[in-house]
């Protein structure tokens, strides 16, 4: 798990990215990759910031008539 401490980030995004790898037909598509990520975010600062992009990506945005979806796998990572 990861709860936010900035020291581990790295450690953290190496593994899961490692296991996504591994794991490529079980997880194909961003979506899916961010949520298994979003999974290991329980704890401390990291929680709250799970909570806060997953309302964001259920929002709905006018402008575009749906929401506003989970964005690219690339997208998570420059924004973590």
């Amino acid at each position: 798990d990861f709860d936010g401490n900035r020291e581990n980030t790295q450690k953290f995004l190496c593994l899961v990215t490692l296991y996504l790898d591994i794991n490529a037909k079980i997880y194909p598509d961003d979506t899916k990759k961010i949520a298994f990520a979003l999974s290991f975010m329980k704890e401390g600062t990291a929680a709250s910031w799970m909570e806060d992009y997953i309302k964001h990506a259920h929002k709905y945005d006018p402008l575009m008539k749906e929401e506003n979806g989970y964005g690219s796998w690339l997208q998570f990572i420059n924004q973590f």
